[in-house]
């Protein structure tokens, strides 16, 4: 598929509108929809094309997070760029690059983790690192030049140069770095959450540390999580290799591995991964997932929900499946909240 073809403006168009249903800026689109795809699309052809503003929220949940939401425009332009270079990545991807991946996710992590734990042997060791601030911290020099690497049209080149630079940290989160990091020598850096291509950038620019132990290492064992990342192997190799990855990930991305959230110990105990606790024989949700479900349970059956709009009905069902999706996928049973499954939700046409 071409980046400039109609085609993929089109379907890029009903992709954005999907993922923004009952959103103003839509309709507001909508009423001059015509003038607005042929002008986004003569923006594109005449290299004219200039992103907005991201739209900035602070969320709360088990840590404070800015989500920066493209507006609709430059979310279809987003669209037209992932449909356009996942295929190309994906392709180049590890098989045990879990993340933000069509038929891949979580709970195909975990399962291939228990497999692993399965047929370790008992003085098999694990390793987990976490990249501190990641998505704080990608270079956007160093993202351009592994993407470019790969990606020959000059016009979708120019696109995703335009998106990589439209937003910029500068020296908005130096706080939260030590005054010697790379990150405060750095102005271009910073991936927004909340973007379609942010997650596939993300998922990107950590390949060249896939390919690293993967092939450089020679480690067979390696599973990867966005950017919390898990190695089995024996004691000794783990210790060797432990200060190589931190290197490689400065020198080569610019990244910091975050000593705090460095796991090491026996496969034969339990490993604790995405969200769920992983034996050799069982899967358990982590202690946390369980007592914030606990708590969602029950705020939804102590406010009454007939008061709610349509939409926010919508996205309370859909909070309420994932959750429960997420027990599905382990041992543990639901016995302790199995009575609330059947919470009476209003139900919308």
């Amino acid at each position: 598929m071409k980046f400039l073809s109609n085609e993929n403006l089109m379907l890029s168009y009903r992709q954005a509108r999907k993922s923004r249903k009952n959103k103003q800026e839509v309709y507001l689109w909508d009423l001059n929809f015509e003038e607005n795809i042929l002008n986004l699309k003569r923006d594109l052809e005449l290299w004219t094309y200039i992103h907005s503003e991201y739209k900035n929220i602070i969320l709360f949940d088990s840590k404070k997070r800015y989500i920066s939401s493209p507006n609709f425009r430059d979310h279809i332009v987003h669209h037209m760029v992932h449909n356009v270079i996942y295929p190309v990545f994906d392709k180049k991807f590890i098989n045990t690059t879990y993340a933000c991946r069509k038929w891949y996710g979580s709970h195909l992590a975990i399962k291939h983790l228990k497999e692993i734990c399965k047929k370790s042997s008992p003085s098999s060791y694990y390793l987990k690192m976490d990249i501190s601030k990641y998505f704080y911290s990608i270079n956007h020099n160093t993202l351009k030049q592994i993407i470019f690497k790969h990606i020959k049209d000059i016009n979708l080149r120019l696109i995703i140069e335009v998106i990589i630079d439209s937003y910029k940290t500068r020296n908005q989160f130096d706080s939260l770095f030590d005054i010697n990091s790379k990150y405060r020598k750095n102005l271009y850096k910073w991936l927004p959450i909340g973007s379609i291509v942010s997650q596939l950038f993300a998922n990107i620019y950590l390949s060249k540390l896939d390919a690293f132990i993967k092939h450089n290492l020679k480690i067979k064992d390696y599973l990867r999580y966005m950017d919390d990342f898990l190695i089995i192997w024996d004691k000794n190799t783990l210790n060797n290799i432990k200060n190589e990855i931190t290197n490689f990930a400065y020198n080569e991305l610019d990244l910091t591995i975050n000593p705090k959230k460095n796991s090491f110990n026996l496969v034969c105990d339990w490993i604790k991964f995405v969200w769920y606790r992983v034996y050799k024989n069982k899967i358990y949700v982590w202690k946390s997932t369980k007592i914030k479900t606990n708590k969602f349970l029950d705020t939804l059956q102590s406010i009454n929900l007939n008061k709610f709009l349509e939409n926010d009905i919508k996205k309370i069902n859909s909070s309420l499946q994932s959750r429960f999706w997420v027990f599905k996928h382990s041992d543990f049973r639901l016995s302790y909240f199995k009575k609330r499954e059947n919470i009476d939700i209003p139900s919308w046409s």
